[in-house]
């Protein structure tokens, strides 16, 4: 009954530190994922973006889409239109519109 006893402490001490060593590991790698990696380049940076970009007579952001390498704004207009402007996210310069009738 002895070894019994001694035999269910043993596994419920192995099942306790298994289950704490779980969770310290999980948390170190999910606190690792949250943290924000700069680079040393964006660090030297004083200015990323100097541009202005003027939206098209009349024309609201509906939505805003980052894809790649560019930045998608969808625009609308109080008459129904529709359209894109498409703006690149290295330099924050415009690449173009679409307009859609």
């Amino acid at each position: 009954m002895k070894m019994l006893k001694a035999s269910v402490i043993t596994m419920g001490v192995l099942i306790l530190t298994t289950l704490v060593i779980l969770i310290v590991t999980i948390s170190n790698r999910w606190s690792a994922n949250i943290s924000p990696k700069i680079s040393s380049q964006a660090l030297k940076t004083t200015s990323v973006y100097d541009e202005v970009i003027s939206l098209p007579q009349g024309a609201y952001i509906q939505n805003l889409i980052l894809a790649d390498n560019q930045i998608v704004l969808q625009l609308s207009w109080p008459d129904g239109r529709k359209g894109l402007l498409l703006l690149d996210v290295s330099t924050g310069r415009k690449i173009g519109t679409i307009s859609f009738q």
